[in-house]
C-alpha cells in the first residue's frame, strides 16, 4: 500500500537527508565528485562508520527552515513572524523572563491569508508537538477563518529561555502570561481560541484569566480535566507500588522527558523520531495517511523541535503528575468559566471526555461536547467524497461546527454580554470594536458601551457616545451623568439635566440621585441642593450625595446642618463629614467627630480609619496617629491594604521611614497603591536612590507610580530626571499620562525654569486632550509665571472657564513674584466680584506683591483685613512677608514689635524668621547691633547651616568690622560648614544651562542620602 511504502521510504532515509533538500543535494554532489576522481585508498571500517554517527545539528533557524519545508505543502499563503514579547534583566520578577539571559523573548507565529472580515482562530499546539501537527488543517480552516498558529514559549521555533519555574502557579504563568504579551503585541481580541492536548490546558487557563479577549473556546482532546484522586487512577496507584512504577515515577519527577532521550541518543535520534512518527500516524490507520513528502518533512520537523534546547518541556512535572493527571484540574474551575466552550474528543482518545461532561454541569456558559467516531488523540475522520479514511488532525468539520455554535451564540444578547465582560475588565477598546461590529443595537447594548467607557475612566468618550444616542432611557442618562461627574464637567451635566427635564425622567430616583451626585462632584453645592429639593422621593444615597456636595465645596457649616437633618446616618454619611474635616486641615474636629461617632454606637470601618490616619498627618505630633494605629491592629484592620497604605503615608510624613517599611514588609497582599505609597515616602524624605529601586522592582506600575517618581525628582531638585522620565512614559504603550502627570512635569519646567520645555509639554497636553483640565491649566499658569512670561500666564488663566480658588491664587502669585502689584490687586478685586472667598494663600500672595513693590501701607491693610475681617490666622509665610516688607522700608522697630506680637510663631520658626530679619541689616539699613544679635542666635541654633555664618560675615564686612568677619569665616570652617554654591539658570536655544559659583570645584549631588537594603 502507498501508506506503507511512504513509511518504508521514510525509514530508509539517511541522516544527511534529514537535514532537508539543500543539504541532501550537497551530499549527492559531493558523492558524485568523489566517484569521478581517481580511485582512493579504501578507508578503514571506523572511517566508514563515523559519518553515520555524526549528530544532526539543530537550532532555531533550523526549526524555522524545517517548518517552512513542511508548510510548503500548504497551498494557502502565510506570513511567518517572530513576535517579540519583550526582554528583562536577569532576576526579573516577570515570570517568563526569569533566566540568566536578558535576550528578548519571541513567539514563533504563522498567520495564513484569509478574507478581510474572517473571524480570527488562534491555534495552540500540544506538548512537544509544535504547530506543525496542524499542517493538514490549514488550507481548509483558512477558507473560513483568519488562522494564526503559534509555538508556545519554550517549544518549536519560539524562544527557549532557561526554565526556572519551581511551582505549578509559576509554570502556568510561564505560558499564560507570555501568551497575553503575545496577544498585546499582535493587538488582537475577540478571537476563537483552539488548544489541543496540553495546548487545551493552556488555552483553558488563559480563557479563565482573560475571558474578555476570547470569543469562543475550542478544546481538542484537552489535558487537565482529571486528577489522581479519581477512581480511574487506581491502576496507577497499583503500578507505582511496583519497582517499575517507582522507577518510572522517579524519572518523571526528575524531569526525564522524551526530548532528553532524543538528544541523548545523538545520531540515533532521527531514527527514533521516524519510528515515533510512523507509530503515531501510521500504525493505527489504514489507507493513505501521509504522502512520502509529507512523511519526510513532518519527521524532519519533529526531530528539530524535539532535539533543540530543553525549555518548555520541563513544565511537565509541575503541571501533571505521572499518568498525565493534572495537579490543579480544570474541573475545579468549571464554575468560573466565562467563555462559551466546545469540547472535541475522539472515541479512542486517551484523554477522558467524562471530565468535560462533569465540568459542563458546573459551567454557567454554553458548552458542547463533540465525540468523533473512528478517531483517537491524533487521528480524525475526514469526511470527503474521495475517501473516508482517517487523517492527521483533520479538524475542519469539527471546528466549523464549533464556529457555527459561536455564531449562534453571537446574537444581540450575547454580543451585549461580551461588551459588558470587556467593560468589567477595563478594555474599552475591545468593547467598542465589538459594539461597532454589531449590525443592530438596542438600548441595552448602548448602555453597556457607556458603562464600559465609564469603567475604563474614559468619561469624555462616554459623553461623545451618548450624544449619538437617538432614544436614551433612564439608565443611559444615569450613565452619562456619571461620566459628566467623572470628567468634572458641570456644563455637560447641565445639558444632561435639561434633557432629563425634556424627557420627563426627573421623578425617577436613580436619575435624581445621579443629578445630585454629578453637581456634588463638580463642587456645585447650590445646584446639587436645587436638584435634591426637586426630587419627589429620597433615599440614603440622595442625602449622602448632597452632603458630599457641601463637603467638596468647602461649606462645612451647611454640611453639619444637613447631617443633623438626615433621617438616618450611615457609615457613608459619617465618613463623608470626617473626610471634609480631614481635607480642610481640621484634624482636631475630625477626631472629635470620630469620638461622637463611637458614642452613637456606630462601629468604624476601613474607610473611617483611612480618613483618621490621613487627618493625623496634619497634627504636629505623631502620638495621635500611634493611637489610631493601635485601633487598627486591635480591630484586625491591618489586613486591609488601603489602611496599611494610609499608615505608610502617615509615618513618611513624620520621617519615620523604618515604621513605614515595617508595615510594607508585613503586608501579605501588596497592591500597586502600596508600592506607590512607599515610593512616595522615600521621595518625600529625599531617598531617591531607594525610591528608584522600589519603582524598578514593583511587580506592576501605573500612571500614579510614574507621576510619584516625577514629583519626587522635582521635589528633590532633579528636574532633568523628571523631564526624562516623563518622556520615557510617553513611549510606553500601557501607561497613559493623565492630568496629574502633566501637572507634575509642568512643575518641573517651572522650577528650573524652562519655558521651551513647558511649551512642548503644553502642546502634548493639548494633543492628548488634557490642556483644559483644571489641574493642568493651573500648572500652566504657574509655569508661565515662574518663567517670567506674564502674558502666557494670563492667557492660560483667561482660558479657564470654571476657575477654582487655586486658579485665582496662582495668577495672583504670578503677578506678585514678577513685581506687578497693581495687577495682583486687580485679581484680588475680581475674586470678590466672582464670590470667591480668599484663603491664607491669597493673602500670602498679596503680601508678597506689597513686599516686592515696597507698598508698606497696602501690606499692613491686607494683613489687618486677613486677621480681623476674614478671620484667618497668620502663618509663618505671612509674617515673613511682613518682616521683609518692613525691612525694605527700614522700619526696624515695627519689625521687632511684630515679632514680639507672635512669640509662639517665633519660637517654632525662629530660624526662618531670623533669616528674614537679617535683611534689615543690609547696606541700606545698616544696624550692626541687631544684626549681630540675630546672627549669633542663628549660628547658635543652626550651627551646621551656612546661612547664619555667611549673612553675619557679610554684615560685619559691610560695617567695616573685618577682623570679626574673618573670625566668623574661621569658625565656619572649624565646624566643617561649606558655603552653598550660588546658581544661576539661563535658557539657550531651548536648553537650560546652570552656572554654579562656589569656593570649591563643583560636583554633582548624589541622588542617595542613605544606603538601605530591603527584603520583600
Amino acid at each position: 500500500m502507498r501508506r506503507a511504502a511512504a513509511v518504508a521510504a521514510t525509514s530508509r532515509m539517511s541522516a544527511e537527508e534529514m537535514r532537508g533538500p539543500t543539504t541532501a543535494a550537497a551530499s549527492a554532489a559531493t558523492a558524485g565528485s568523489a566517484s569521478a576522481s581517481a580511485p582512493a585508498p579504501a578507508p578503514s571500517r571506523w572511517w566508514r562508520v563515523l559519518p553515520a554517527l555524526r549528530w544532526i545539528p539543530t537550532s532555531t533557524d533550523r526549526i524555522i527552515a524545517a517548518e517552512k519545508r513542511l508548510l510548503s505543502i500548504v497551498k494557502t499563503g502565510y506570513v511567518q513572524e517572530q513576535i517579540n514579547i519583550g526582554s528583562a534583566p536577569p532576576g526579573s520578577k516577570v515570570r517568563w523572563f526569569r533566566s540568566s539571559s536578558d535576550e528578548p523573548r519571541f513567539i514563533n507565529t504563522i498567520t495564513f491569508d484569509s478574507e478581510e472580515n474572517a473571524p480570527t482562530l488562534v491555534m495552540v499546539h500540544g506538548y512537544g508537538a509544535s504547530q506543525g501537527f496542524f499542517f493538514r488543517n490549514f488550507d481548509a480552516l483558512a477558507s473560513r477563518f483568519r488562522v494564526i498558529a503559534i509555538d508556545q514559549l519554550g517549544w518549536g521555533g519560539s524562544s527557549r529561555p532557561d526554565f526556572t519555574c519551581k511551582s505549578t502557579e509559576e509554570t502556568e504563568a510561564w505560558f499564560i502570561d507570555s501568551f497575553e504579551e503575545w496577544r498585546k503585541a499582535k493587538n488582537i481580541s475577540n478571537f476563537i481560541l483552539l488548544g489541543h492536548s496540553f495546548g487545551g490546558y493552556v488555552a483553558a487557563k488563559y480563557a479563565l484569566k482573560h475571558p474578555e479577549h476570547v470569543k469562543h473556546l475550542i478544546l481538542v482532546g484537552p489535558a487537565g480535566f482529571s486528577s489522581e484522586t479519581e477512581h480511574s487512577s487506581e491502576w496507577l496507584t497499583k503500578f507505582r507500588a511496583t519497582w517499575k512504577g517507582m522507577l518510572v515515577n522517579h524519572l518523571w519527577e526528575s524531569n526525564f522527558t522524551p526530548q532528553r532521550i532524543v538528544r541523548g541518543l545523538g545520531p540515533w535520534g532521527p531514527g527514533l523520531v521516524r519510528r515515533y512518527t510512523s507509530a503515531r500516524f501510521g500504525s493505527y490507520s489504514t489507507g493513505e495517511l501521509l504522502t512520502e513528502h509529507e512523511s519526510t518533512f513532518l519527521t524532519d520537523y519533529i526531530y528539530h523541535t524535539l532535539a533543540a534546547k530543553a525549555s518548555g518541556e520541563l513544565c511537565l512535572k509541575y503541571i501533571f503528575s505521572f499518568g498525565a493527571f493534572a495537579r490543579k484540574p480544570l474541573l475545579q474551575s468549571a464554575s468560573d468559566w466565562k467563555v462559551p466552550t466546545t469540547f472535541i474528543y475522539g472515541q479512542q482518545d486517551w484523554m477522558n471526555y467524562q471530565g468535560a461532561q462533569q465540568a459542563r454541569t458546573d459551567m454557567k456558559v454554553p458548552c458542547e461536547i463533540i465525540r468523533v467516531p473512528q478517531a483517537s488523540h491524533f487521528h480524525w475522520q475526514y469526511s470527503s467524497a474521495r475517501t473516508g479514511a482517517p487523517t492527521l488532525m483533520s479538524l475542519n468539520r469539527q471546528v466549523g461546527r464549533a464556529a457555527a455554535r459561536a455564531a449562534g451564540h453571537g446574537g444581540l444578547a450575547t454580543a451585549t454580554s461580551r461588551i459588558t465582560s470587556h467593560g468589567r475588565a477595563g478594555d474599552a477598546t475591545a468593547a467598542r470594536a465589538l459594539f461597532d461590529a454589531m449590525p443592530h443595537r438596542d438600548a441595552v447594548a448602548w448602555n453597556a458601551m457607556l458603562t464600559a467607557y465609564t469603567r475604563a475612566a474614559q468619561p469624555r468618550a462616554a459623553l461623545a457616545l451618548f450624544a449619538r444616542m437617538r432614544a436614551p432611557d433612564a439608565f443611559s442618562l444615569t450613565a452619562a451623568l456619571a461620566a459628566a461627574a467623572a470628567a468634572r464637567s458641570p456644563a455637560a451635566g447641565a445639558q444632561l439635566h435639561g434633557r432629563v427635564l425634556r424627557l420627563g425622567l426627573r421623578a425617577q430616583l436613580p436619575v435624581g440621585n445621579a443629578l445630585v451626585s454629578m453637581y456634588a462632584k463638580c463642587t456645585r453645592a447650590a445646584d446639587a441642593a436645587r436638584a435634591f429639593g426637586e426630587m419627589p422621593e429620597l433615599n440614603d444615597l440622595s442625602w449622602c450625595s448632597l452632603l458630599h456636595g457641601y463637603v467638596a465645596s468647602g461649606h462645612m457649616e451647611r454640611a453639619h446642618e444637613l447631617f443633623e437633618e438626615m433621617p438616618t446616618r450611615s457609615n457613608v454619611a459619617w465618613n463623608t463629614l470626617l473626610l471634609g474635616h480631614s481635607h480642610s486641615g481640621n484634624a482636631k474636629q475630625c477626631l472629635a467627630l470620630f469620638n461622637k461617632m463611637q458614642m452613637s454606637g456606630l462601629a468604624c470601618d476601613d474607610v473611617t480609619l483611612c480618613i483618621l490616619v490621613d487627618a493625623c498627618t496634619e497634627l504636629p505630633s505623631p502620638s495621635t496617629g500611634f493611637a489610631i494605629h493601635k485601633i487598627v491592629v486591635q480591630g484586625g484592620w491591618n489586613i486591609i491594604p488601603e489602611v496599611n497604605n494610609s499608615l505608610i503615608s502617615f509615618y513618611a510624613k513624620f520621617s519615620l521611614l523604618d515604621h513605614a517599611v515595617q508595615i510594607f514588609e508585613s503586608m501579605e497582599n501588596r497592591t500597586t497603591v502600596s508600592w506607590n505609597s512607599l515610593i512616595d515616602a522615600h521621595t518625600r524624605l529625599g531617598y531617591m536612590e531607594q525610591a528608584i529601586a522600589l519603582f524598578q522592582s514593583a511587580p506592576e506600575t501605573n500612571v500614579i507610580s510614574w507621576t510619584t517618581m516625577i514629583r519626587g525628582f522635582v521635589r528633590n531638585g532633579y528636574t532633568s530626571e523628571a523631564l526624562a522620565l516623563f518622556v520615557n512614559m510617553l513611549t510606553l504603550e500601557y501607561i497613559y499620562p493623565d492630568d496629574f502627570a502633566f501637572g507634575a512635569v509642568l512643575h518641573a519646567c517651572a522650577s528650573v525654569p524652562c519655558l521651551a520645555s513647558g511649551r512642548m509639554i503644553q502642546s502634548c497636553a493639548f494633543q492628548r486632550g488634557f490642556a483644559s483640565y483644571l489641574y493642568v491649566a493651573n500648572s500652566l499658569i504657574d509655569m508661565y509665571a515662574k518663567c517670567g512670561d506674564i502674558e502666557g500666564a494670563s492667557n492660560a488663566f483667561d482660558a479657564i472657564h470654571q476657575k477654582d480658588l487655586v486658579s485665582w491664587n496662582t495668577m495672583l502669585f504670578g503677578f506678585a513674584i514678577n513685581g506687578w502689584a497693581e495687577e495682583a490687586f486687580a485679581v484680588y478685586g475680581s475674586m470678590s466680584s466672582h464670590n470667591v472667598s480668599p484663603d491664607e494663600v491669597t493673602f500670602a500672595g498679596l503680601l508678597t506683591a506689597c513686599s516686592h513693590s515696597g507698598l508698606l501701607e497696602h501690606g499692613g491693610a491686607f494683613f489687618e483685613s486677613m486677621v480681623s475681617v476674614h478671620r484667618l490666622q497668620p502663618k509663618i509665610e505671612h509674617l515673613s512677608c511682613v518682616l521683609d516688607m518692613y525691612a525694605r522700608s527700614g522700619n526696624i522697630s515695627k519689625a521687632i514689635e511684630m515679632m514680639e506680637h507672635y512669640p509662639e510663631m517665633v519660637k517654632s520658626h525662629g530660624n526662618d524668621l531670623s533669616e528674614a530679619l537679617f535683611s534689615f541689616c543690609s547696606s541700606e539699613h545698616l544696624d550692626v547691633r541687631i544684626g549681630r544679635k540675630v546672627g549669633d542666635d542663628l549660628v547658635a541654633t543652626a550651627p551646621t547651616r551656612d546661612t547664619g555664618y555667611v549673612m553675619l560675615s557679610n554684615l560685619l564686612c559691610a560695617s567695616g568690622h573685618w577682623d570679626e568677619a574673618e573670625r566668623v569665616r574661621r569658625a565656619m570652617k572649624e565646624h566643617g560648614v561649606m558655603k552653598s554654591p550660588g546658581c544661576s539658570w539661563i535658557e539657550v536655544k531651548g536648553k537650560v544651562k546652570a552656572e554654579i559659583k562656589t569656593d570649591t570645584e563643583p560636583s554633582l549631588p548624589s541622588i542617595t542620602k542613605r544606603p538601605r537594603s530591603y527584603h520583600f
